[in-house]
C-alpha cells in the first residue's frame, strides 16, 4: 500500500527508455512496458491494475523493505497487482507487457 502523505513516483516519469503511455482516459491508463533480459524498472509506485504479459513474464517485484513478489506467467496470461511501491526486475528472458492501471473514481 502506498502512504497517501508519499509523493508518487510515476514509474512512466522515472523510466520513459522502457515505458511509455499507450493510452489514458478518466478511468485507466495503459503503460506498455518492454526490459530486456537483466533490466530493471527503478523505485515506483503501482496503482491497482492488470499485469497483462506479451511475452513470457519472469519478474520479481521488491518493495522497499526488501519482499520480493515472483510473477511467472506465460504469453497471454494476466494477474492482478495491488497498489504498492516496487521495483520490477526480469529473472528470465526479455518481457513486454501491458499495465493496465485502475484510476480513483472522481465524484
Amino acid at each position: 500500500m502506498i502512504a497517501h502523505d508519499s509523493p508518487i513516483r510515476d514509474v512512466a516519469r522515472l523510466d520513459p527508455k522502457h515505458v511509455r503511455i499507450d493510452t489514458e482516459n478518466p478511468r485507466i491508463r495503459v503503460l506498455r512496458i518492454t526490459l530486456a533480459a537483466g533490466e530493471t524498472l527503478p523505485l515506483h509506485d503501482s496503482r491497482d491494475g492488470l499485469l497483462v504479459c506479451l511475452t513470457a513474464c519472469s519478474l520479481a517485484l521488491t518493495n522497499p523493505v526488501g519482499y520480493v513478489r515472483e510473477v511467472k506467467l506465460e504469453a497471454g496470461q494476466n494477474q492482478w497487482i495491488p497498489a504498492e511501491r516496487h521495483k520490477l526486475a526480469t529473472t528470465a528472458g526479455a518481457v513486454e507487457l501491458l499495465y493496465i492501471e485502475a484510476k480513483r473514481p472522481q465524484n
